[in-house]
């Protein structure tokens, strides 16, 4: 016994758009975890169009995130339920919120009430776009995955969830106005090459709110995304991982990591169809052992390795 109470970590998988295969990654990681022995709770966390239990084949759950959030329960354990996977749990999500979405005190409820259960893992799939709840999802997870494919219109989007994801974080670090102000204008340009790179923005914020800045670069230091490529073709795809990453850490001043792709495969179509999981019914594809090795990686934060090319 550790003594340890809550998870070992929950991780928040995102992408900017649909079609990007988050939520087949998302699920088919929680599966590997299982295998491995850990006990993983899998959360539909989309709030407007969730289907995590179809990619499980599964039926429509009898218990959703979204009545949790708005019930103002504090227990998310009776919202659990079996996916006939050992060591795995899902909780579902909602096809249609009530409202303008869960406010920031039901957002904190629900990270409370996360790191109360008794499991090993979480992992959190976030719905895409970039509204505040969803960037509160995100920021959830002491992990934040980004799910992209190598085409430009997906890295641009990857760009822009990114820099909202920590204009959101850096907003939080501090109750001061007229930081909150300086960082608004400052993440809010106009036009995209307008935009002053983080670390500059900081240090010239420094010289009139030396205090505030030094809180809000501890926030920067602690904020570390992994990047994870789909749908990869050829090698050249495999090279967009590692520029993305070179850009991101100058622009944004964050730790990033490019911790793996999952190969092009025909039998993800297949899976989808039959509403069943790729791991567990291709296990010898090139996607499954990518993303059986994936999930090895980010268990063990090893370094990534190109074993099915």
């Amino acid at each position: 016994m550790d003594g340890r109470k809550g998870p070992k970590a929950i991780w928040a998988v995102g992408g900017g758009k649909g079609g990007t295969g988050k939520t087949l990654i998302a699920s088919n990681m929680a599966i590997a975890m299982a295998k491995r022995g850990q006990r993983v709770l899998l959360v539909d966390a989309d709030l407007g169009g969730a289907n995590l239990h179809t990619c499980l084949g599964l039926d429509r759950p009898r218990y959703t995130l979204g009545e949790f959030l708005a019930g103002g329960q504090n227990d998310l354990s009776p919202f659990m339920e079996e996916t006939g996977v050992g060591n795995l749990h899902l909780v579902s999500g909602t096809l249609d919120y009530p409202g303008r979405g869960p406010r920031l005190r039901d957002m904190n409820r629900l990270r409370n009430a996360l790191r109360r259960l008794d499991i090993d893992y979480v992992i959190l799939d976030i719905g895409s776009g970039s509204s505040q709840q969803v960037m509160d999802l995100f920021l959830m997870g002491g992990v934040g995955i980004y799910v992209t494919v190598p085409e430009p219109t997906s890295i641009e989007n990857m760009y822009r969830f990114l820099k909202e994801a920590l204009y959101w974080m850096l907003v939080r670090g501090t109750r001061k106005k007229s930081v909150r102000d300086a960082l608004f204008r400052a993440f809010h340009v106009p036009r995209i090459e307008d935009f002053v790179p983080v670390p500059q923005m900081l240090k010239q914020l420094s010289r009139t709110e030396p205090m505030a800045v030094r809180t809000l670069k501890a926030r920067l230091n602690d904020f570390l995304v992994r990047i994870v490529l789909n749908q990869v073709r050829r090698y050249d795809d495999v090279e967009v991982g590692f520029s993305v990453r070179s850009a991101i850490h100058k622009y944004f001043g964050i730790r990033v990591e490019f911790v793996g792709y999952v190969s092009f495969d025909d039998r993800v179509i297949q899976c989808v169809r039959l509403r069943r999981p790729l791991v567990s019914n291709f296990p010898e594809s090139n996607a499954a052992k990518c993303i059986d090795s994936l999930t090895e990686r980010l268990l063990t934060e090893g370094q990534l390795a190109f074993d099915f090319f």
